[in-house]
């Protein structure tokens, strides 16, 4: 019998992946998260001589996030912040703390580990984590066109077989939180970093949400701010070029596990082709686009003339 070489049995392990992320599952609700918002009238203190901040990682709609030292345990660590001063009754502050609450109690190779979360004088919260040290997919998909068809091209790195393990691991991260009842919302390469050893970890939970609570935060419009097609503020949705058409919608009633699984297969065409899901001239078109859950056959088409049929098919 004529052995697969490491290319195709890469591909039909990848596929089954996929195929199983697509099945509806039906789990224990005994193992879903506690996700309750219920607050002690003395929380812990954030240690400022512990924690030596020393520069910026990175900042996004609602915190900001800062490389540390712990002085204690003598390693690196991440702290989040929330950028706007507000107490617990405003709508960003219990999001911050239920991003918290809801990472840390999903623990996978995959999905950044959360320490601790501390609050200063003010209540204001602070969130600590696992630093990563490494780029964004957003980073690496740019890294991956520029060095194309030049001698800094490194097949172990910027090759396809690289970019299909990167969608394992994502779409294994996605399993297991989908395992525990929580949907992600906002997947994008900007919320999925690569690490130094090619480990990968799904970010950002900030809009999440498990699948039996009322998504409230959907009932208001979405608010377009930026370039890049993203919504911010209090009332995130999740950013337009990679949104569901029932999460552009606000059908609250129809997010589900799919909607995460049809970001993926966004995030799948980009790895794979290093094009663009969707392409648009303004926000009023990029949303008509996720409104519709349009798919340019004739886009997709061009992009894909030269992939595997197994990965084209799906």
């Amino acid at each position: 019998m004529k052995q697969k070489s490491p290319f195709q049995q890469l591909v039909n392990d990848w596929t089954q992946t996929l195929s199983i992320q697509t099945r509806t599952h039906t789990f224990n609700t005994s193992q879903s998260l506690h996700d309750t918002l219920d607050l002690q009238d003395s929380l812990p203190q954030f240690d400022h001589e512990r924690f030596q901040i020393s520069h910026e990682l990175g900042r996004g709609g609602m915190g900001v996030v800062n490389s540390a030292v712990d002085t204690i345990l003598h390693r690196r660590v991440a702290i989040k912040t929330l950028l706007t001063e507000a107490d617990e009754t405003s709508a960003r502050w219990k999001a911050f703390y239920r991003e918290a609450q809801i990472t840390a109690q999903l623990s996978h190779p995959s999905i950044i580990p959360v320490y601790s979360i501390d609050f200063d004088e003010h209540r204001k919260p602070t969130l600590i984590m696992k630093e990563i040290r490494g780029i964004t997919l957003k980073d690496f998909i740019q890294e991956c066109q520029r060095v194309q068809d030049t001698s800094d091209y490194k097949e172990h790195r910027h090759g396809l077989i690289n970019r299909i393990e990167i969608i394992i691991k994502i779409c294994d991260a996605l399993y297991y939180a989908h395992s525990k009842g929580v949907i992600h919302r906002d997947l994008k390469p900007s919320n999925v970093m690569i690490g130094d050893f090619e480990d990968v970890y799904v970010m950002d939970w900030g809009i999440a949400c498990t699948i039996d609570e009322d998504l409230t935060l959907l009932e208001s419009s979405i608010e377009l701010t930026d370039l890049d097609h993203e919504t911010k503020d209090g009332t995130i949705l999740g950013t337009l070029k990679y949104m569901p058409p029932e999460q552009a919608h606000a059908q609250k009633d129809q997010i589900t596990y799919a909607s995460d699984q049809y970001t993926i297969g966004f995030l799948l065409f980009e790895l794979l082709t290093l094009a663009k899901p969707r392409e648009a001239s303004s926000l009023g078109e990029m949303l008509e686009q996720a409104l519709r859950g349009e798919w340019d056959e004739d886009y997709f088409t061009h992009h894909t003339q030269y992939l595997d049929a197994r990965i084209k098919a799906i």
